[in-house]
């Protein structure tokens, strides 16, 4: 009976930075075997694997976008890994737009382009659907899912109504 195990900033950066060519099983089995070697309630970065540890950080003067990229990718995290409701998550922060839309993109790349997929993947009810679709086009971040051709979105109906 284990209490519950959280990550450090540091180490969300780091898993953050890392490219994981082995994709989400990679991601999966580096995340366990933390859990199960954990020496105490919070993973630091010193219990991360060398390969992932010695990850360099994307070379140039992007101190700015490197910061937002990983407070992106955190905020990832908190769905991805902790469970926590998007609302919850954006909620907490002051997002620009265009970290809204990386936030959309990073779940919208994991469900092959699916938004109804997304609200459960983000941890939202499926009945959240509309309010979801709605919060992004007032924010302008519905993004169109890649890889489709833009005549293959669901068209609208005259009175508004129908699926985005």
């Amino acid at each position: 009976n284990r209490s519950p195990i959280s990550l450090a900033p540091e180490t969300i950066a780091l898993l953050s930075r890392y490219s994981w060519p082995g994709n989400v099983r990679e991601l999966r089995n580096v995340l366990e075997r933390l859990i199960v070697n954990a020496r105490s309630g919070v993973i630091q970065p010193s219990d991360l694997p060398e390969h992932i540890r010695a990850t360099v950080a994307p070379a140039g003067n992007g101190h700015a976008h490197q910061s937002t990229v990983s407070l992106v990718h955190a905020l990832a995290a908190r769905m991805l890994v902790h469970g926590e409701s998007f609302w919850t998550v954006v909620d907490t922060k002051d997002l620009s737009r265009d970290d809204l839309k990386k936030l959309v993109r990073i779940g919208l790349d994991r469900t092959r382009g699916s938004y109804r997929t997304l609200v459960d993947l983000f941890n939202m009810p499926a009945t959240d659907h509309a309010r979801f679709l709605k919060f992004l086009q007032e924010h302008d971040c519905h993004l169109q899912p890649v890889g489709l051709h833009p005549d293959s979105r669901p068209k609208r109906r005259a009175d508004g109504a129908g699926e985005a």
